[in-house]
């Protein structure tokens, strides 16, 4: 996944995916997560501890149709928590995850 840079509608639809463990993807490199969880989600967890949001330059409704409570798993890094305050800040249940 170190080479993928579009994860656009990446689990569209997927209505009864409950958790997304993408901590061991490499997804640095995307610059398109638009509407990457989209389309009637009932998520309860996101790991995305891998994840570097510097480079996004289309994060559109990452998140639309996720419930704000999902807990979300993040690299505690400035980068990420920019991110999430500046575009998502209704999410109240963002877990920063140190560095390794």
């Amino acid at each position: 996944t170190s080479s993928v840079n579009n994860m656009s509608y990446m689990f569209y639809g997927c209505n009864q995916l409950k958790s997304v463990d993408l901590s061991n993807a490499k997804i640095h490199n995307v610059t398109d997560m638009s509407s990457m969880f989209n389309g009637d989600i009932v998520l309860t967890n996101i790991d995305m501890r891998n994840a570097d949001f510097t480079n996004t330059s289309n994060n559109t409704s990452l998140f639309t149709d996720v419930p704000t409570n999902v807990k979300i798993y993040l690299k505690d890094t400035q980068g990420n928590r920019n991110f999430m305050n500046n575009n998502f800040s209704s999410y109240t249940n963002v877990q920063y995850i140190p560095s390794e």
